[in-house]
């Protein structure tokens, strides 16, 4: 076929297409009747809520803005503080005040940042920086319950990052070179934040849950809990007064302390501590003192100095099991009696155990087993499964 041919066909084709399409109708071309009117949303419309434009002096409560009404509220601009004023204060519950990118930037002499008034609950921070108080970046009240804060990154405050009421949840928050990075009161969450530069990392009263938090380089311990708290996959490394404190009755499971100085973990009583690892810690790797359950941790490289020891039980009444405990000066040491320790495996420690008399345990130091391949062979480390082993 010649190419004269196929673009005759072609031709034919799409005017046969056409007609089975039938007339195609196209909408009048006339304008409606009437002046030409926006269809599209007005500014308020798009982002409701009340614009904060910020302004150049203070107020009488000496702050540079006041929210007095419940609402949504937002930046509109980087918002400047003044020396010897605070920044936002919140003076009405059920506030959200969205920083939208934005950043509330003060003066070493400046107050708190953000300031939530006595009383006011249910307010939400939102989606933004904070920088350089000789205050708190942002302070909540004992009695400023149930707030959210979330996405925000403050640096450089004398007192605290953040500091939230009871009830109140935290989330993806950054603090860098504040005395207390986070300032948890009871009953609150916080999740996937990070505290490093300061003094101490997180400050968690009773009752708070903490998942995913890191507290690096710190001056002071990376996280001090009070009691009943919970803490799930935590990072503690490198803080001058060491990785982990809890008081009482607090669990704490899948968590890092690394090269602190002093103790990694360190609980008081009642505790459970659950399949974290302590290392390179200058202190002890875990320390308990009365009625802790210690089970499937891991402890090595903690010391050098004489005395460290891998694990130790100040008091009685611990139950120790099931903890790997290698390269330390000293393995596992008990202090004190009666405590139970079960299927622990002590290796490559100056000492590996030193027990004192009335404690509840048995070690053995298994028979090396001659080479094999293949799927038979080796040799059962005790005949006792509760025995602790040393090697």
């Amino acid at each position: 076929m010649t190419k004269r041919s196929v673009l005759v066909a072609s031709a034919a084709l799409f005017l046969g297409f056409a007609c089975c399409l039938g007339p195609v109708r196209a909408g009048p071309i006339d304008p409606p009747a009437g002046a030409v009117a926006p269809t599209g949303k007005t500014i308020s419309e798009a982002s409701p809520g009340t614009p904060i434009i910020p302004p150049t002096t203070g107020n009488a409560q000496g702050t540079m803005y006041r929210i007095t009404a419940s609402g949504s509220y937002y930046l509109t601009a980087n918002f400047d503080v003044l020396a010897g004023t605070a920044g936002i204060e919140i003076a009405a519950s059920n506030v959200t005040l969205d920083l939208r990118g934005f950043r509330v930037q003060g003066q070493a002499t400046s107050g708190d940042l953000i300031r939530i008034t006595q009383l006011v609950t249910d307010v939400e921070i939102r989606n933004g920086s904070l920088a350089t108080s000789a205050g708190n970046g942002i302070a909540g009240l004992l009695l400023n319950r149930n707030g959210r804060i979330r996405d925000i990154s403050v640096r450089d405050c004398a007192l605290t990052g953040i500091l939230v009421g009871a009830g109140s949840m935290v989330t993806a928050c950054q603090v860098n070179g504040c005395q207390v990075g986070f300032n948890i009161d009871t009953g609150s969450k916080i999740s996937d934040c990070i505290a490093r530069q300061g003094g101490t990392g997180f400050n968690l009263s009773t009752s708070v849950q903490a998942d995913r938090c890191s507290a690096t380089n710190n001056s002071g311990v990376g996280f001090q809990v009070a009691n009943g708290c919970g803490l799930q996959e935590c990072n503690a490394s490198s803080n001058a007064g060491g990785g982990f404190l809890l008081t009482n009755n607090s669990i704490m499971t899948k968590c890092v302390a690394r090269s602190n100085t002093g103790v990694g973990i360190s609980a008081e009583r009642g505790c459970v501590i659950r399949e974290n690892i302590s290392s390179a810690n200058t202190g002890d790797g875990i320390r308990v003192s009365r009625a802790n359950y210690v089970v499937n941790n891991s402890a090595q490289l903690n010391g050098p100095t004489a005395g460290v020891a891998g694990l130790r039980c100040t008091g009685n009444a611990n139950r120790i099991e099931g903890n790997m405990l290698n390269d330390n000066p000293i393995g596992l040491k008990m202090e004190s009696n009666p405590n139970v320790y079960l299927r622990n495996i002590c290796a490559a420690n100056a000492t590996n155990y030193d027990i004192t008399p009335s404690n509840f345990g048995r070690v053995a130091v298994p028979a090396p087993a001659p080479a094999f391949t293949g799927n038979t062979g080796g040799a059962n480390p005790a005949t006792d499964p509760d025995v602790n082993l040393a090697y």
